[in-house]
């Protein structure tokens, strides 16, 4: 409790609160890239519908690293979206992953299979990656997700 009976923090409190509702401010004033393309399986549409992670590696502009995703439809088209209201990505480095399941995960019931290579769908193992450079105004980047051959 401080001298006027309140609790320390509160002060300290409403101020991160306040610092960190402007720091999120600050980002919309950040243009983004409009990243669009199209998803494919060893140059054909994917089998199904699916989602595609940009996991950002290194800013591209000194602002905050943003994660960002797309969905992209049965002929594999996607629109990338950094915001809900903006379509595209802010500058930097991205790892990609994609995600097009032909059985969802689920806690119980049977194991997941994707129709992406494993290869792809993690970060630790995808190869992908995307620079969105700050004076791009519109990124077409293709997809072409190579399928793993078994002998």
């Amino acid at each position: 409790m401080n001298a006027r009976g309140q609790p320390a923090c509160s002060s300290a409190c409403l101020y991160l609160c306040f610092v960190s509702l402007l720091a999120g401010c600050g980002e919309r004033d950040i243009e983004v890239v409009e990243v669009t393309g199209r998803v494919t399986l060893d140059g054909r549409p994917p089998p199904a519908g699916g989602t595609i992670y940009f996991s950002p590696l290194e800013t591209g502009g000194g602002h905050a690293l943003r994660p960002s995703s797309a969905t992209f439809d049965r002929a594999g088209h996607y629109e990338a979206r950094a915001f809900e209201d903006a379509r595209g990505l802010l500058p930097g480095t991205y790892r990609v992953v994609v995600h097009c399941w032909e059985t969802l995960p689920t806690d119980s019931g049977p194991p997941a299979k994707s129709f992406i290579p494993d290869a792809y769908t993690s970060p630790a193992t995808s190869k992908l990656e995307l620079t969105v450079h700050a004076d791009a105004r519109r990124i077409t980047w293709d997809i072409d997700l190579a399928a793993v051959k078994t002998p």
